[in-house]
């Protein structure tokens, strides 16, 4: 009897440290799937956030901003030359009737 329960015994002990790496792992499931459910039903500004972990493992990134002009041609149709045009015209200079110009 004493042979039966010192087997007993071995074997609840494995049943035990079994369960408590079981535990862990759910605990760490259950983690994984709290973020995953932020990142698909979370509001707008919960969603990209990175966890502190995360923000301290990222490497750093370079954002890259260029500024592109653009110049057209512009065939006059009186002349039949080609001036350059950037934009707009600018507003032709009025004066008012009832004002005076000083």
């Amino acid at each position: 009897m004493l042979h039966s329960y010192q087997q007993l015994l071995t074997g609840h002990q494995k049943a035990g440290e079994e369960i408590a790496a079981l535990r862990v792992t759910v605990s760490v499931l259950q983690q994984q799937l709290e973020g995953l459910k932020k990142l698909i039903y979370g509001s707008r500004r919960e969603r990209f956030v990175p966890s502190p972990t995360e923000a301290e493992t990222a490497e750093p990134t370079t954002t890259l901003v260029s500024k592109t002009t653009y110049t057209r041609a512009v065939k006059t149709q009186a002349a039949g030359s080609v001036t350059i045009s950037t934009g707009r015209m600018k507003l032709p200079e009025t004066t008012c009737p009832g004002k005076e110009s000083s």
